[in-house]
């Protein structure tokens, strides 16, 4: 996997222990871009999984699992254990009565409510797959989880969109934006480690991916585009692993939101 990992000193920087008004991040990723959705099952194939923010709006659902790209399923079915946690009754009863799908359940990360129904036993892996741009405080969210996990997770991996996304800078010559009305934030490799490390998690590594897999021609051209500058990548994708917090620092859920 051409993920990177970065060097101490930007490490120093995103958990607040220095302050550069001009600090450069080195992007090292190198060779073919992965596909998101590739690089996630790779990583979880035979674990103990938690897909947060599972479901989708229910025209998606039928529509993706009619076409096999529900990735929910895609990951129940490489997973050792797949269980689901989303907020969206509604959603869970639908793919239950229509799907037969079971392995869903109600959570709120961060009230607490319901999550005794998985921190009960221990898990590999967390995946919060294009969550946290629809949080308005990402930090106190994967905060409470580590808090309401009970330390039952060993590790995360968290996907966002790239603010450097390609469409993102063609529509700058546009003087356009173009963007899912539920987000409150576009993330850069910097930010998004920035949130890890303010919320407990010591991140691994971080990779430039794309959504789906290449289409054509004109995809493949994209794609081999993309693998050059991976900046203009959709997605970013990182690991990250549970980090003690420093017990000079207030933890943010005891900061507040």
């Amino acid at each position: 996997m051409p993920a990177m990992k970065f060097p101490e000193r930007i490490n120093e920087h995103a958990r607040g222990e220095k302050f550069d008004n001009l600090l450069v991040i080195p992007i090292t990723q190198t060779g073919a871009i992965n596909g998101r959705e590739d690089a996630i099952t790779a990583m979880t194939a035979g674990k103990r999984i938690l897909h947060v923010g599972c479901l989708d709006h229910i025209p998606l659902i039928d529509e993706k699992i009619k076409s096999g790209i529900w990735f929910h399923k895609i990951l129940t079915d490489s997973a050792e254990t797949c269980l689901g946690i989303d907020i969206n009754q509604e959603g869970i009863d639908y793919v239950r009565n229509s799907y037969d799908v079971t392995n869903i359940i109600n959570a709120n990360l961060m009230t607490g409510e319901g999550c005794e129904q998985f921190n009960t036993q221990d898990w590999d892996i967390a995946i919060f797959g294009e969550v946290l741009e629809h949080i308005d405080n990402p930090v106190f969210f994967l905060s409470q989880f580590r808090k309401f996990s009970q330390g039952r997770v060993k590790s995360i991996i968290v996907t966002v969109p790239n603010a450097f996304r390609r469409a993102n800078v063609l529509g700058t010559f546009r003087s356009r934006e173009r963007v899912n009305s539920d987000h409150f934030y576009w993330f850069t490799p910097y930010t998004l480690l920035r949130v890890l490390f303010q919320s407990g998690w010591h991140t691994r590594t971080l990779e430039h991916c794309q959504f789906g897999k290449p289409q054509g021609i004109i995809g493949r051209m994209k794609w081999a585009v993309i693998s050059r500058w991976p900046m203009l990548a959709d997605d970013l994708v990182a690991t990250a692993d549970l980090e003690a917090i420093d017990s000079k620092k207030p933890a943010a859920e005891d900061r507040g939101r």
